[in-house]
């Protein structure tokens, strides 16, 4: 029952930091998303400076932001929505963008950001825009990390604190064991002295009330057992007197 006991919690304490771990990965992939939308928001109100500084709006600019931005694909929006500059692409650009979220935020808003899969790249990434002076759209975009972009940089950490939290569970769920099993290792001695002979070892009442009816109950059934053969012993002597009494023709 011990073993299989440890065993048990062991496994669902094992099931529960798996579950646990896989929660953080979640909760750190969204906290890492909205970083970067307010860095790139931040990217983007220092190009917007520069951008309203120069009369070239073309690739060279773009290329320029591009390569400050670790790469970041560069679109430049005009007041109708056509795109007329997009680093992300060979070719002449799509045609309008004037549908997308995160630049119909910007026109009304000044900025905006979305995620979601690019129709031109086929790619998810996240987008941030921002609306210039001249009413101008500049957006930044990059690809979006995924969930197993992460796990090479958290297995370090999750197998530390699940080695941790199983040496403690270990710890803690052998305690736990050995308080449960205390009142049946109290029944086991009591058995073994009733096997012996001796009836008189009384199991204390335990702290978990949930024990205390098995206990009592065993405490009954020795007492029972005690009274009973203690009324055999009083009528063995009383025939034993008897019949040595018939003996000696007394009776």
């Amino acid at each position: 029952m011990r073993k299989a006991l440890f065993s048990r919690i062991m496994v669902l304490t094992t099931i529960v930091m798996l579950l646990c771990c896989s929660i953080a990965t979640l909760i750190i992939a969204g906290n890492e998303q909205r970083s970067k939308e307010s860095e790139m928001l931040t990217l983007l109100g220092l190009m917007s400076v520069t951008y309203d500084k120069t009369d070239a709006h073309d690739y060279d600019l773009a290329y320029k932001f591009s390569k400050e931005t670790d790469n970041a694909r560069i679109v430049f929006i005009d007041n109708s929505g056509r795109v007329f500059v997009d680093t992300g692409i060979e070719g002449e650009p799509p045609d309008s963008h004037s549908n997308r979220p995160e630049v119909i935020l910007a026109r009304e808003n000044g900025t905006g950001t979305d995620i979601r899969k690019s129709k031109t790249l086929s790619k998810i990434q996240i987008y941030a825009a921002k609306k210039t002076a001249n009413g101008d759209i500049i957006r930044i975009s990059y690809d979006v990390k995924g969930i197993a972009d992460f796990i090479p940089q958290l297995i370090p950490v999750m197998v530390l604190g699940i080695a941790i939290s199983m040496i403690v569970c270990a710890f803690l769920t052998r305690s736990i064991i050995s308080r449960i099993m205390s009142p049946i290792n109290d029944v086991e001695t009591s058995l073994v002295s009733m096997k012996d002979g001796d009836y008189t070892i009384e199991i204390p009442a335990h702290k978990y009330d949930e024990l205390n009816g098995f206990i009592y109950v065993f405490n009954k059934m020795r007492e029972s057992i005690t009274e009973n053969i203690r009324s055999l012993e009083r009528e063995q002597e009383l025939g034993s007197f008897i019949i040595e009494n018939m003996n000696e023709g007394v009776v």
